[in-house]
């Protein structure tokens, strides 16, 4: 007792940070030690394994850059100066090192410039200089994914056949590109995208025949409506075009030649399926609040690195936040954001915050939380079993 008549007690709880003395079957504690592994084995919880991020200054001419220190050797690098406004430039490994897409305007391939490698852990921008990698003093923020091993003989399972290392697929990591020439004949077609799940996003670059916009399906967006990466359009209303309005399977992606990309294109599809722990792509309701006890949270599963957002009216501008960029790394909010379709230097303002288990907004801004529905694409820090509180 303390002295006054009420009991007093002191208890110590496990939830399962340690072994319970009295193991029960097909039970578990209840705590995130609990929770299954993303990835597996040596990859177990590892997000750098498939996913990562790097800033650097350019060089400029005569002077390569090496990019090293990655987990990975990279398939898909998305690059952007962020205090230039100089354009998008990505690279894959399907194009080769010798072209890049400037995926800030509907362009064909560009051929003048790019890298020199890819690496076993990381890539060089060769010594031409090179505004989407490698300007003189310029600041550049590069976005980084692994899709695993080149398919080395050619590939059927659709209409179209895939030459060989012309496909690289990440089971795993949840992502496929694939490199094809559309029929020289006939209106649709089909190829294999091997990541064996429905896909949940689908980003398509046309790369020859003068270029076109680039197209986006998202699973849920209705039918196979789409948005445009390039410009701030909003949702499109599904065409007997795009996706020949057919949407992709657990095998294959279907799309259409005539009267949509054309016949003998050539094409680039990035592929991805949600990989729990690791990327989620969905929809959120914005509500206009300002208060932060009002505004929306997204949860995720995991602590996010990368977040990208389209509202999807009022030709709102695409917007992608990440970690890396703030002022002080890891540390909310983070309000610094860059926007796919324009090549203006980075912005500030309108902050949102990373948290171990989603996005919370922060404040009213109408590019993340008007009163609209919005899309996002998200990528992991660390999967919510290991991440700290923020």
């Amino acid at each position: 007792g303390n002295g006054s008549g009420a009991a007093e007690l002191d208890a110590t709880i496990n939830f399962g940070q340690r072994p319970f003395k009295y193991a029960q079957s097909g039970f578990n504690g209840w705590c995130t030690h609990s929770l299954p592994d993303t990835f597996s084995e040596a990859n177990a919880n590892n997000c750098r394994k498939f996913f990562d991020t790097v800033l650097y200054e350019g060089l400029g001419t005569g002077n390569a850059k090496d990019i090293t220190g990655l987990q990975f050797s990279p398939d898909l690098i998305w690059s952007k100066a962020r205090d230039y406004a100089d354009p998008h430039g990505v690279y894959d490994q399907t194009m080769g090192t010798s072209a890049y897409m400037n995926i800030g305007s509907d362009s064909e391939k560009q051929t003048d410039g790019g890298l020199s490698s890819f690496d076993s852990d990381g890539y060089t921008y060769a010594t031409a200089s090179h505004v989407e990698g490698n300007g003189s003093g310029t600041n550049y923020v590069n976005w980084i994914w692994s899709a695993g091993d080149a398919q080395t003989t050619n590939l059927d399972g659709g209409s179209v056949t895939i030459a060989a290392n012309k496909q690289f697929v990440s089971t795993e990591a949840g992502l496929s590109i694939t490199s094809l020439t559309t029929p020289a004949s006939g209106n649709s077609f089909t190829f294999a995208h091997n990541l064996g799940a429905k896909p949940a996003f689908i980003w398509a670059h046309q790369q020859s025949g003068g270029g076109s916009h680039r197209y986006m399906w998202h699973h849920s967006f209705p039918g196979t409506n789409y948005l445009i990466s390039n410009i701030a359009n909003d949702v499109g209303a599904s065409t007997s075009h795009w996706l020949n309005q057919t949407q992709p399977t657990n095998t294959l992606v279907t799309d259409r030649s005539y009267q949509m990309w054309g016949r003998g294109v050539d094409m680039t599809y990035y592929v991805w399926t949600e990989i729990p722990g690791f990327s989620k792509f969905g929809k959120y309701v914005g509500n206009a609040q300002s208060s932060e006890a009002s505004t929306p949270f997204i949860h995720l599963g995991f602590r996010p690195r990368w977040f990208m957002t389209k509202r999807d009216a009022d030709n709102a501008n695409w917007r992608i936040s990440d970690i890396d960029r703030s002022d002080i790394r890891g540390f909310n909010p983070h309000d610094q954001k860059l926007y796919t379709d324009g090549d203006w230097v980075e912005g500030s303002g309108d902050p949102i915050q990373f948290l171990s288990n989603g996005i919370k907004l922060w404040d009213g801004d109408h590019g993340f939380n008007a009163a609209s529905d919005f899309y996002y694409w998200a990528f992991a820090e660390h999967p919510f079993k290991t991440a700290k509180a923020r």
